[in-house]
C-alpha cells in the first residue's frame, strides 16, 4: 500500500524535532542536575515546547505568526545559552528553528534567519569558550543547521512540485474530457455532413432518373392508343433507367461504407466521366458543347463534387430552362473552375423556381464542403449560368 509522501515528510520533520528537543532536555537534566537554575531552564524549555506546538497548529493560518514565532523562539534559546553558561547543547534548538524557517518562508528570508541564529549562537559561545573555540562551535552547529534546513527546503520543493503535478494532471484530465466531447461533436457533424451529401447525391442522380422514368411512362401511355409500336421503346427506356438508378443506389451505399480518400487524382478521369454523362440518353434534345482544358490534380472529393455539380446543372436545364443549347466549360489548370450556361428562359435569382431551389442549395453546400465558391447568374428570358471555382490564394474572384 502506497503512503502519502507529504505525511511521511512531515512525520520525519516532527520526529527530528522531537529527537533534538528530547536530547536537549536530557542533556540539561544531566549537566544541570545540581545547578540552582535547573528549574528555570526546564520552565523555559516548557515554554519553548508550548510555542512549538502552537506554531504547528497555527501554520498557514496567520502568516505574520511565523515571524513572531521565530523571533520569540530565537530569543528564548539565546536566554537559555546565557543562563546556562558554558553549555553548547542548546544549539540543537536552533536546528529546529532553521528547518522551520525554510519550511515556512522564502529561501532568502530563511537564509537570513539562519544567519541571525548563527550570530545569536556565537555571542554566548565566544563568551563561554573564547574566540577560537567559540567560533569553531558556532561554525559546526551552523553547518548542521544549514544541512537540516536544506533537507526541509527539499521537502518543501517536492511538495510544491507534487501540487503542480496534481494541478497539471487535473488540467490534462479536464482537457481530455473536453477533447472527447469535441471528438463526439465532430463525429456527429461528420455524420450529418455525410447524410447531407447522400441527400444531394440522391437528388442529383436517382431523383433525375425517376423523373425521366416518369416522363417515359407518360409518353408510353400517350402513345399506346395511336402508335403502339413506340410503346415498346419507351418501356425499354424505363427499364434502362431503373437499372441505372439501381446502380447509382448501389454506388451510394458503397460510398457510405468507406472513408473519403485524400490522395489526388488525375483530372482526365473526371473529364471522361462528364463526357460520358453528357452523351447519356436522358439528356436527349439538348445540344451540349463540352470544353475541357488541363489535367490538374484534384482530390477525390473535388472530382466527385464537380461531377455532381455538372449533373445537377444539366438536370435543372432539362427540368426548368426549356433550353436547346448548353455549354459546359471545365478548366483544371492554375485557376480551376467549372461552368454550365444555357440560353433558356432564366429566372429571377431572388425567387428561383420551387423545383430548382433544392438543387441550387445543394450546389452551394457542395462548394462550401471543398472550399470552392459558387456563383449564379440568371435573368428572366436571358438564360442561366452557374459557376464553381477554386479561389486563388483564398481570394474569391468573380
Amino acid at each position: 500500500m502506497l503512503r502519502n509522501p507529504d505525511r511521511t515528510n512531515v512525520g520525519l520533520f516532527y520526529l527530528s524535532a522531537a529527537l533534538l528537543l528530547g536530547a536537549t532536555l536530557l542533556r540539561a537534566l544531566v549537566r544541570l542536575q545540581d545547578a540552582p537554575d535547573l528549574a528555570w531552564v526546564l520552565g523555559m524549555l516548557g515554554v519553548w515546547l508550548l510555542l512549538f506546538v502552537i506554531e504547528a497548529l497555527a501554520a498557514g493560518r496567520w502568516p505574520i505568526w511565523v515571524l513572531v514565532y521565530l523571533g520569540s523562539q530565537a530569543s528564548l534559546t539565546f536566554l537559555l545559552f546565557q543562563r546556562a553558561a558554558g553549555e553548547d547543547f542548546f544549539a540543537a534548538l536552533y536546528a529546529i528553528l532553521s528547518m522551520q524557517a525554510l519550511l515556512r518562508l522564502r529561501p532568502r528570508w530563511g537564509a537570513l534567519w539562519i544567519g541571525a541564529f548563527a550570530v545569536l549562537m556565537a555571542i554566548p559561545m565566544i563568551t563561554a569558550f573564547g574566540w577560537t573555540q567559540g567560533l569553531a562551535f558556532t561554525t559546526v552547529y551552523t553547518a548542521g543547521n544549514a544541512l537540516l534546513a536544506s533537507y526541509a527546503w527539499t521537502v518543501r520543493r517536492a511538495r510544491l512540485v507534487r501540487a503542480q503535478t496534481g494541478a497539471l494532471t487535473d488540467s490534462l484530465a479536464a482537457s481530455n474530457a473536453e477533447l472527447r466531447i469535441r471528438a463526439l461533436e465532430a463525429e456527429r457533424t461528420a455524420a450529418q455532413r455525410e447524410r447531407q451529401r447522400l441527400a444531394r447525391d440522391l437528388h442529383d442522380s436517382v431523383t433525375q432518373m425517376l423523373f425521366s422514368m416518369t416522363l417515359s411512362a407518360q409518353s408510353a401511355e400517350l402513345l399506346l392508343p395511336q402508335r403502339p409500336a413506340r410503346v415498346r421503346d419507351e418501356i425499354g427506356r424505363v427499364f434502362d433507367l431503373a437499372a441505372q438508378a439501381r446502380r447509382e443506389l448501389t454506388d451510394l451505399m458503397a460510398a457510405l461504407g468507406s472513408a473519403t480518400a485524400t490522395a489526388s487524382t488525375d483530372g482526365s478521369t473526371l473529364i471522361a466521366a462528364i463526357r460520358a454523362y453528357v452523351q447519356d440518353a436522358r439528356l436527349d434534345g439538348l445540344a451540349i458543347m463540352l470544353e475541357a482544358e488541363g489535367h490538374g490534380p484534384l482530390s477525390p472529393l473535388e472530382s466527385h463534387t464537380i461531377f455532381r455539380f455538372v449533373q445537377e446543372a444539366l438536370n435543372n436545364v432539362v427540368k426548368h430552362a426549356a433550353a436547346r443549347d448548353v455549354q459546359v466549360r471545365l478548366q483544371l489548370q492554375a485557376s480551376p473552375f467549372v461552368e454550365v450556361s444555357d440560353g433558356g428562359r432564366g429566372f429571377d435569382t431572388s425567387q428561383p423556381p420551387s423545383g430548382a431551389a433544392h438543387g441550387l442549395a445543394g450546389m452551394r453546400e457542395r462548394a462550401a464542403e471543398i472550399g470552392w465558391v459558387f456563383r449564379l447568374q440568371s435573368t428572366p428570358g436571358g438564360g442561366t449560368r452557374v459557376r464553381l471555382f477554386k479561389p486563388a490564394n483564398g481570394v474569391q474572384t468573380p
